[in-house]
């Protein structure tokens, strides 16, 4: 069994998307894995992002990508 890739022979990569500014993303589980990867690629798009993180989430200026430095974050309980 074949299926068509429709995202072409390179498949689909965060390259494909243009600008999100303006727009607001809510991930959960932003902290680590898939969700923190999600949230970095819209970051670097110009998007705002809710994370939704069960546990305190760690310093994200600490982390991978030198231009969060720029992230404004607050923490606010919800329970």
């Amino acid at each position: 069994m074949t299926t068509k890739n429709s995202f072409g022979p390179q498949g689909w990569t965060p390259d494909r998307l243009g600008s999100l500014a303006g727009k607001t993303y809510v991930i959960t589980g932003a902290n680590a894995g898939a969700g923190f990867e999600a949230t970095r690629v819209l970051l670097s798009k110009g998007a705002t992002v809710v994370m939704m993180n069960r546990s305190a989430a760690l310093k994200l200026r600490e982390r991978t990508l030198p231009s969060w430095s720029a992230i404004s974050a607050r923490r606010e309980p919800i329970c």
